[in-house]
């Protein structure tokens, strides 16, 4: 690390806000060569990398029980090598059934480099990305297997059965007289602001969709990731008593409108804080709570980073003027709580499972 007497120094930004200050990056032209400098941008950007990972982990997990998964990120295997845990999460595309996005921002390690899909029906690909999309020729059970390798070369493979084409007419029941009623309800809400993200992800890569700068676009990317690992840690605390994968509803989403994902990002994000404060008081078992608070003040940094692209250098980060006819009141110093059935109404025009809410 050099002295600003000795050498130009600069921050090196990660465009997610919230690593703006980690960590610093030296121009070392007046001191040293250029290949010792190049060494020294690598190493800064392996920091950053193993910082966001570290972040996307930690924000959205904890070690309590039922979110234990997130917890060990430091797991060392045999010869010293960290061994990674593949996860993965999966959502229907919202207008085609058909149209998968697999997300594997869940699995542990630091160090992943290779992720090697195999989607059950003869198709395969391998990226160095967390996230893919595929589409199927057929509606049908498949079995997918993913692969991870890290750059000490040590892999891991995990399968999954999931159903692919499943009918909009599909009916979940939710029963709210126990604590997986609720946690079944935030799960829904997760999984439906998992797909969404993933989406937009998918324009951002190719799909026609671009922000005014990267710093926008990189914080989408986190939203994505932070919402696959709140899907991963529900469904593990709720193991077998999760409700099934919902099917979202996007057709009136513009996934190549900037000012249509925004929007949207807004109305979810908001919708979700209020669901996790106004479904609080019915929990009973601390676990489940404190993966419930956990997961909120995530979410509310997401929405009042959200009001803040939106209208930067305003009050508007904490407006809920949007939920004032389920109210919300914008005029006060707290986040609203609505009640399950406000949220679901809210909600329900993003989704096209039919969500019956029962013990209310």
């Amino acid at each position: 690390m050099c002295s600003r007497e000795s050498a130009r120094c600069r921050i090196s930004r990660s465009v997610s806000p919230v690593f703006r200050s980690f960590p610093k990056v030296c121009n070392m032209a007046d001191s040293t060569s250029p290949a010792a400098h190049e060494q020294q941008q690598q190493r800064a950007e392996e920091q950053r990398r193993r910082a966001r990972r570290r972040f996307l982990k930690r924000a959205a997990g904890g070690t309590a029980a039922g979110g234990a998964l997130l917890a060990g990120c430091d797991t060392t295997g045999s010869g010293g090598a960290e061994q990674p845990t593949p996860r993965f999460v999966h959502s229907a595309d919202g207008t085609d059934p058909l149209r998968i996005t697999f997300n594997a921002t869940g699995s542990e390690n630091d160090d992943i480099t290779s992720y090697e899909w195999e989607f059950g029906d003869g198709a395969s690909k391998t990226t160095t990305g967390p996230q893919v999309t595929h589409t199927y020729t057929d509606g049908g059970s498949y079995d997918v297997r993913l692969r991870v390798t890290n750059q000490e070369g040590v892999s891991a493979q995990t399968d999954q059965q999931i159903n692919v084409g499943v009918a909009a007419s599909q009916t979940v029941t939710i029963d709210f007289s126990n604590d997986f009623g609720v946690l079944n309800f935030a799960f829904a809400l997760e999984q439906l602001e998992g797909a969404f993200y993933a989406r937009v992800v998918s324009a951002l890569n190719g799909g026609g969709l671009s922000f005014d700068n990267d710093e926008t676009a990189q914080y989408f990317r986190d939203l994505n990731a932070h919402e696959a690992i709140h899907r991963i840690t529900l469904q593990t605390a709720l193991a077998d008593n999760a409700i099934p994968s919902i099917t979202p509803a996007f057709g009136s989403i513009d996934f190549s409108s900037a000012d249509s994902v925004i929007t949207t990002a807004r109305v979810l994000e908001d919708t979700g804080v209020s669901a996790y404060n106004g479904a609080a008081d019915m929990l009973e078992d601390p676990t489940f709570l404190t993966i419930a608070g956990k997961i909120v003040s995530v979410e509310a940094r997401h929405a009042s980073a959200i009001r803040a692209t939106i209208d930067p250098q305003s009050e508007n980060f904490a407006d809920l003027t949007d939920l004032t006819d389920f109210g919300a009141q914008p005029d006060v110093a707290y986040d609203a709580a609505l009640p399950p059935s406000d949220v679901l109404a809210a909600a329900g025009g993003f989704i096209s499972t039919e969500i019956q809410a029962t013990g209310l």
